[in-house]
């Protein structure tokens, strides 16, 4: 569809209509933006003017099977370039970078005013001398220690850990085979951190041309002790947390027979949270694509009967 005046406002009528029918946002896959070239002589546009599509934008919505983070290498000079020209704005609020692999904390140096950032994995890395060059300041992957030091007042933090291994690996008895490989990061510097999510994944590995459970991975004891760097310090990350979100993902098909490794292991984690975050108020267990038989015989179990006792939620995302 064309559109043929320059000074068309298409975004409130675009708003207008979500709110009849909301359910489009998840078919819109893409948006194009008019902009002049830099020596182009600028012409009247709606978008001078416009005060609406910053409501909009959150409103919409893209979701891609399987997923996986982009690396930030991978992504043209000029793009990397142009993201680092937005960052450099001082007036931003929340930045979600859960679709970028390995980006680079010397751009979050410019923005203070952050107070929301989502992760899509985590980078422990020795320090690196800086040398002030374009190349250092769009290649250097972000560890969480450095961004601590570069937003220590960040209020609302979220972990996607991706493929990194944050697992420990069990037989169907329960019986561990093999412990995490990822070191947990240090949150305690976070200053005034209020809300931390964390995604993570359950996998299961079946034998070839049988049912029978060869080892399934849980990432339940890496989270553990994540949460135990930022209570077993003095920092004030300790006293500030209080909204915390877990988004746990089990392959399906999930075996059942496993529901009760699961269901000790977070009954466990959130007994474990009561006494180490006293100013704990919220608590969301997330579990997502696990079917309804499992997640009724998880949420009847000690877990869910942990979270309604303290007045957490377990709730089950398709």
């Amino acid at each position: 569809m064309g559109i043929s005046s320059d000074l068309y406002n298409p975004t409130n009528p675009f708003i207008e209509t979500l709110d009849i029918s909301p359910h489009i946002a998840s078919y819109v896959h893409g948006l194009t933006l008019p902009c002049n070239w830099i020596r182009q002589r600028p012409s009247p546009s709606w978008m001078d003017t416009d005060t609406a599509i910053s409501q909009l934008l959150p409103r919409l919505l893209l979701t891609l099977a399987d997923h996986k983070p982009k690396p930030w290498s991978t992504f043209s000079w000029s793009f990397r370039e142009a993201i680092a020209v937005v960052l450099a704005n001082r007036c931003l609020l929340e930045i979600d970078l859960t679709g970028v692999g390995c980006f680079p904390s010397e751009l979050l140096r410019h923005c203070p005013t952050v107070t929301r950032l989502s992760l899509a994995s985590l980078f422990r890395t020795e320090n690196t001398p800086n040398d002030g060059t374009s190349q250092n300041r769009l290649s250097c992957p972000t560890s969480i220690p450095e961004l601590s030091e570069i937003m220590p007042y960040l209020r609302c933090l979220r972990i996607q850990t991706g493929d990194l291994p944050v697992h420990d690996s069990y037989n169907s008895l329960g019986y561990i085979l093999s412990r995490y490989g990822a070191a947990t990061p240090d949150l305690q510097k976070f200053m005034t951190l209020q809300s931390l999510t964390i995604d993570a994944k359950f996998t299961v590995r079946i034998f070839h041309h049988r049912s029978l459970i060869d080892y399934f991975t849980s990432p339940l004891p890496w989270i553990t002790d994540l949460l135990k760097t930022i209570s077993s310090s003095s920092w004030p990350a300790a006293e500030t947390l209080t909204r915390l979100t877990l988004n746990l993902s089990l392959e399906l098909p999930f075996p059942n027979e496993l529901i009760r490794l699961i269901d000790k292991a977070l009954e466990n984690l959130i007994i474990d949270l009561s006494s180490r975050f006293p100013n704990l108020k919220t608590v969301e267990l997330r579990i997502v694509h696990l079917d309804g038989e499992g997640f009724g015989l998880l949420s009847r179990g000690k877990a869910g009967a942990s979270c309604v006792e303290r007045g957490w939620s377990m709730v089950l995302i398709q």
